[in-house]
């Protein structure tokens, strides 16, 4: 059986699933699994580590599916060394059941996201800088005002009271994009 598991990056490329059950390092096998994606249920392990055992087991991408009904709503903190994704309980489920039944390659499709901040600068060139910040991505099942509209908002009056007077540092402030994707558009 293929499966499209559709992950974020720049290529398109075949490989075969495995079983790798929490995503802990001995849940891989000894030999590794060079070149392959690592399916792992979510639980004992935090994302990052599930994503570092898989890359350190040489796979090239990790698929974390659900340990309860419904979709999986995570995030990582890091930047992963390889892509990572979540599927629902379900999904995971159907693909273990296949992966009981023999072998199972995945096809992935990697697509590149385009994100960007806004920047407003105040008094440019000064020795020292402040940054105040907040995102402006959401993420699914969340209410954008509160996630992370608000924030902008907050942001916004700011930069409107501080054009008003002069600091002795650079002020800038800036409404990032890509949070919600590992923390991408603050670093």
């Amino acid at each position: 059986d293929t499966i499209r598991i559709v992950l974020s990056g720049f290529a398109d490329f075949g490989v075969v699933l495995v079983d790798a059950g929490l995503g802990r390092p001995e849940d891989f096998p000894a030999e590794g699994i060079k070149g392959k994606v690592a399916l792992m249920e979510r639980g004992q392990v935090f994302f990052e580590a599930k994503a570092r055992a898989a890359a350190a087991a040489g796979a090239v991408a990790a698929v974390i599916y659900n340990s309860e009904p419904g979709l999986l709503f995570g995030s990582l903190q890091t930047q992963a060394a390889i892509p990572v994704v979540g599927i629902s309980r379900d999904e995971g489920l159907a693909l273990k059941r296949l992966l009981g039944e023999g072998r199972v390659s995945a096809s992935i499709t990697i697509a590149a996201r385009r994100s960007q901040n806004v920047v407003a600068v105040l008094n440019k060139g000064r020795p020292q800088a402040v940054v105040i910040g907040g995102h402006y991505d959401t993420v699914p099942q969340t209410g954008g005002a509160n996630d992370n509209s608000s924030g902008t908002a907050a942001i916004l009056v700011i930069a409107r009271e501080a054009a008003r007077r002069s600091y002795p540092f650079e002020l800038r402030v800036i409404a990032f994009g890509a949070e919600e994707l590992g923390l991408v558009g603050s670093r």
